[in-house]
């Protein structure tokens, strides 16, 4: 588990922006049965340490007198440097599960767009978990060898996780998909057009036909 030194602290409101001037972060964590407590980490190692652990990955912050088991629940950020401006930690505990966010990466080549040049639609970013702390992912890797032809796709079903860890989202839903080349799909749709035309021609053409034979009956008759 990824280990994060933090410190109490007394100051808050604008006075916190004294501690942005010493490289650091202000920050609370809470949870279950603890009370909020008011910290402040290390600019530059929280930045390495969120990096690592995202949103869904366990982090220990350590102050001294107390460790507490975390995630990263929520960052701010400075609107023009885009620089965090406070953390708020979300205390854990390791025998209750919780839901956690986690993202979504692809792995590997499609045939279907290596060699027949398709369009890998990327629908899911990220999954909604549910697990025990300690067995939450990091990052759900979806491997896309496996779609050789337009329109194959990979579902919520598809994939597959350590047992007691549970996706929470229809299990029918698509995550990634392969679809047909734009040039091909406009080629076939100028195809049915086409073929739309030439039917109402025939048609038109039978009509026509009809009423000239109609024309020379009613004259023989005459």
């Amino acid at each position: 588990m990824l280990s994060l030194k933090a410190e109490n602290r007394i100051v808050s409101g604008k006075k916190v922006d004294a501690l942005r001037s010493e490289g650091k972060i202000p920050a609370v964590v809470y949870g279950k049965g603890i009370d909020t407590e008011m910290l402040a980490v290390p600019y530059a190692d929280f930045v390495r340490i969120w990096r690592e652990a995202g949103e869904s990955s366990l982090v220990m912050v350590d102050t001294g007198d107390k460790k507490h088991n975390v995630l990263i629940s929520e960052v701010q950020f400075d609107p023009i440097k885009n620089t965090p401006l406070h953390i708020d930690f979300h205390a854990v505990r390791m025998d209750e599960k919780i839901v956690a966010t986690v993202p979504v990466e692809f792995e590997g080549e499609s045939p279907a767009v290596k060699q027949e040049g398709g369009v890998l639609v990327k629908v899911i970013h990220e999954l909604d978990v549910e697990a025990l702390p300690a067995d939450l992912p990091g990052e759900i890797i979806i491997d896309i060898s496996g779609l050789k032809a337009f329109e194959d796709r990979i579902i919520v079903s598809d994939i597959k996780l350590k047992e007691g860890v549970v996706i929470q989202a229809d299990p029918e839903e698509v995550v990634v998909l392969v679809s047909a080349p734009r040039e091909e799909a406009e080629e076939e749709t100028a195809k049915s057009i086409d073929d739309i035309e030439v039917t109402t021609e025939r048609k038109e053409e039978d009509g026509e036909g009809g009423e000239s034979a109609e024309k020379e009956t009613s004259a023989d008759a005459s």
